[in-house]
């Protein structure tokens, strides 16, 4: 099983999303894509000018998807 890290952003001040985005990176264990997607999410917030953080409240989400492959 493998499992592909996926990436919305979402405002909390209007409660909208953006669509959800496939990063393209893919893990061989949940755990190893639930830490990067925590790694993106800060990242992503570092990034974010500070007033406009405050002003748009931003909300990073991640999921990690499963899915089968071929792969013995």
């Amino acid at each position: 099983m493998k499992y592909l890290l996926v990436f919305t952003a979402c405002s909390m001040l209007n409660n909208q999303c953006l669509d959800t985005l496939s990063t393209g990176k893919t893990f061989t264990s949940f755990r190893e894509c639930s830490i990067a997607g925590y790694e993106m999410i800060l990242d992503q917030a570092h990034r974010f000018p500070p007033l406009k953080y405050e002003a748009d409240l931003p909300a990073f989400l991640f999921d990690c998807i499963p899915f089968k492959t071929d792969e013995a």
